[in-house]
């Protein structure tokens, strides 16, 4: 998908700025003109009850009210730099399973974390 930016500011002005236009983006109308636009749902909840967001839009467009309801349920990923993210996520599933059966917490999580870091080293 294209949902993703990067700002690389690194003086204090253009971080300033940087900030300043990612507040900007977030705003409730910036998200719903980004998701009249894309057919993405927006990153804030906020944004589909509001007067000046998605309420009328998602009153005529009703086609796109089960994504909005949906994503109530939607939950973080980890996303991992390089080729190895799925390996790496796969770690933090037998982690949380060994866990859950019982296994020591601070050994599954440090143990865990050595794999990952290895892993996404290229060791």
């Amino acid at each position: 998908g294209g949902c993703f930016l990067a700002i690389t500011a690194t003086k204090d002005d253009e971080i300033a700025a940087a900030w300043e236009f990612e507040k900007y983006l977030y705003g409730i109308e910036q998200m719903a003109t980004w998701t009249k636009g894309t057919g993405y749902t927006p990153p804030r909840k906020d944004v589909a009850d509001a007067e000046n967001g998605l309420k009328s839009f998602l009153q005529e467009n009703q086609m796109m009210r089960p994504a909005i309801e949906q994503s109530e349920d939607v939950v973080s990923w980890a996303s991992f730099p390089g080729n190895a993210g799925l390996e790496a996520e796969q770690l933090l599933l037998d982690m949380r399973d060994e866990i859950l059966s019982g296994a020591d917490v601070k050994n599954s999580m440090e143990t865990t974390q050595e794999k990952i870091n290895s892993l996404l080293a290229g060791k």
